[in-house]
């Protein structure tokens, strides 16, 4: 009778393992647009993620200050780790003194991912950052 009840708690813990291995592995895709911008420079492009699995960015920066500046695009997000959401800052991209730069970055993560954003930010006799896209 024991050997009985341990043979079908075992094939209960099977499937209920089953069950959530397939569920840890079921990760959700996103991909957006962006436009970031501040005073001193803009970014646009595409940014995208999947949880578990990939954090990517592409596109490009602008400084528009024709004085000594550099503008920075940054990629951020929170990920679930540990119990508690987490906030990662990635710079990705950067151009100076009125020109063009591109923004590139691709960040490998095991955590679910949520709030993915780009800041641009610039150093223009002080630091100045403006609104996420």
């Amino acid at each position: 009778m024991i050997r009985a009840k341990v043979g079908r708690i075992a094939a209960c813990l099977a499937a209920v393992g089953c069950a959530i291995v397939m569920t840890a592995s079921t990760a959700s895709a996103a991909s957006s647009s962006y436009q970031a911008s501040n005073s001193f420079g803009t970014s646009s492009g595409t940014k995208s993620w999947s949880s578990r699995q990939y954090v990517r960015v592409s596109g490009t920066i602008r400084d528009h200050a024709a004085n000594p500046s550099t503008s920075y695009a940054y990629l951020s997000w929170e990920q679930y780790h540990h119990g508690a959401w987490t906030k990662e800052n990635k710079q990705v991209g950067r151009a100076t003194n009125g020109s063009s730069g591109s923004v590139s970055g691709s960040f490998n993560t095991p955590y679910d991912v949520r709030n993915v954003k780009v800041t641009v930010c610039t150093s223009a006799g002080g630091w100045y950052c403006g609104s996420p896209g």
